[in-house]
């Protein structure tokens, strides 16, 4: 492969049309936001890389084995995941989270705060977050799930 004799490493997102797994192979070294892998941990992956996907669908075809399998990849192939955590719980948590409490806040432009993140939370994000408030957050509780397996299985 011509990226490895340039000594170039390979980081980011998966196309929503290539698998986490084909990723890996290729020698991509760090894979962000969780981008491939509840398709991979999905019996219903083929659907996944050529059609709409969400929280709930992840949720109901969740397969433990996949995942497994998937997780042993990535640690065979000494590819991380940055898993963006707090960026996750916002994008599928943004239109029943209170902002207005957080101690971070003040470092944020005040522009920030009463022009941008308003427009965010109603435009873009808030369109991809059909699914009911609680299964979105039974997703964000197995994505803490899935991290912490792929912890575990790097650390053996």
């Amino acid at each position: 492969m011509r990226r490895r004799s340039k000594g170039l490493v390979l980081v980011g997102h998966v196309p929503d049309a290539v698998r986490a797994s084909e990723a890996v192979a290729a020698g991509q070294k760090s894979i962000e936001h969780l981008t491939g892998v509840f398709e991979g941990c999905s019996a219903a992956e083929d659907q996944f890389l050529k059609g709409p996907k969400g929280p709930l669908r992840f949720l109901q075809t969740y397969d433990p084995a996949r995942c497994a399998a998937l997780i042993d990849t990535f640690a065979r192939n000494h590819t991380w995941q940055v898993p963006t955590l707090v960026w996750e719980r916002g994008q599928w948590l943004v239109d029943v989270t209170d902002i207005s409490r957080d101690p971070n806040l003040k470092y944020a432009p005040l522009s920030w705060q009463k022009k941008s993140w308003p427009e965010f939370t109603k435009g873009i994000i808030a369109d991809l977050d059909t699914d009911p408030v609680e299964d979105r957050r039974r997703f964000v509780q197995k994505e803490l799930e899935v991290i912490k397996a792929m912890r575990t299985h790097m650390s053996r």
